[in-house]
C-alpha cells in the first residue's frame, strides 16, 4: 500500500489528515515527544530514549518500512495548521494470518481535542479498504483510560482483558486490554 494509492477521501479528515511519514518532520516529532507528560508513559522507549538521535533513528525505520509495506505509521497534521500533531500506526504483528493492530499516540498540547480519535478511524478506515485484514485490533494497558475511549470512540468492541499483561513505568503490574473492529456479532460467536 502507497500513500498515493490511498484516496484523498481516506487521507484527509475534519480536523486532521495523515501523511507517510518523513524525516522532514523529526524536529516537530522530537519537540512533541519532548513534551511528553505523565499520560504517555506507555510509550516506554520513546519516553526513556527521548534524544534526537533516538528519533531520527525510530523516524527513518519507519520511512523505511512503510515505503516497503512492511508497516504503516502515519504522521498525524492538524488540517488548520499543518503542524504535527502525533502518529497512527498500522502494524502486522502476524503476517501468516493477515492480523493488523493500530498504535496511536498525540502530543501532550493537541489532546482532548479528538485528534487521536479521528486519526484511529481513518487508520481503521484504511486498514478496511486496503488490508481487508482478517483480524483488527488495538490493545491498552488496562491503567490508559484515553487511549481506551478512543478505542470505543472509532468503534472497537473491548474482547479480552489479561490481568498481570505488562508492567506500567513504575514496574506495577497492570492488565491489557484487546478491542476488535468490527465488532464480534453476538449470535455468530460466544465467549
Amino acid at each position: 500500500m502507497h500513500m498515493n494509492d490511498i484516496a484523498e477521501a481516506f487521507r484527509i479528515g475534519q480536523n486532521v489528515q495523515l501523511l507517510a511519514p518523513s524525516l522532514f518532520r523529526l524536529y516537530e516529532m522530537y519537540n512533541l515527544i519532548r513534551q511528553f507528560g505523565p499520560e504517555h508513559s506507555y510509550l516506554w522507549d520513546m519516553t526513556k530514549n527521548d534524544t534526537l538521535e533516538y528519533t531520527a533513528k525510530h523516524l527513518a525505520r519507519s520511512v523505511e518500512r512503510f515505503e516497503k509495506d512492511e508497516d504503516f505509521v502515519f504522521h498525524i497534521l492538524e488540517r488548520s495548521t499543518g503542524r504535527l500533531v502525533g502518529c497512527v500506526g498500522i502494524h502486522e504483528p502476524r503476517k501468516k494470518l493477515n492480523y493488523y493492530s493500530i498504535g496511536y499516540w498525540v502530543g501532550t498540547e493537541f489532546m482532548g481535542r479528538g485528534y487521536g480519535s479521528e486519526a484511529c478511524m481513518m487508520a481503521r478506515d484504511i486498514a478496511m479498504e486496503y488490508l481487508k485484514p482478517n483480524r483488527l485490533e488495538i490493545g491498552t494497558a488496562g491503567s490508559n483510560i484515553a487511549s481506551q475511549k478512543i478505542a470505543e470512540k472509532a468503534g472497537f468492541q473491548l474482547e479480552a482483558t489479561m490481568h498481570n499483561y505488562c508492567r506500567d513505568k513504575n514496574g506495577n503490574l497492570d492488565e491489557g486490554r484487546f478491542y476488535i473492529y468490527p465488532p464480534l456479532d453476538a449470535t455468530k460467536h460466544k465467549v
